[in-house]
């Protein structure tokens, strides 16, 4: 985040460097530890809205690992591109218990 920048705003400043979408914050979803980390993490996860924009390739100039692609998809398509059957469930079934401190983030099947 950037100075003087709050939570909300870097999450929507982020999500359009990298997407090229313009989004609302519609809620948070679940607060998540990152014990695999070299430093203490903490994993964060929004639930955003598009408010406009489209889908285009971050620059990845300082990136080690860039983004190669970036696409909506349903949410029953979520595994095909490598995400567990808990988050798709999850998903499924509206984020229950959202807003809230889950531990490792293999919690939420991330």
């Amino acid at each position: 985040m950037e100075e003087g920048e709050t939570l909300e705003e870097g999450v929507k400043r982020e999500w359009k460097e990298e997407t090229g979408i313009e989004a609302q914050v519609i809620k948070l979803l679940y607060v998540c530890d990152f014990l695999e980390a070299t430093s203490p993490l903490l994993h964060i996860t929004f639930l955003l809205s598009k408010v406009g924009g489209s889908i285009t390739l971050p620059s990845n100039e300082y990136d080690a690992n860039p983004i190669s692609d970036v696409k909506m998809v349903p949410i029953s398509e979520l595994e095909q591109y490598g995400f567990s059957t808990r988050f798709t469930n999850l998903a499924l079934s509206d984020f229950p218990h959202a807003g809230q401190y889950m531990g490792v983030k293999s919690n939420i099947g991330l």
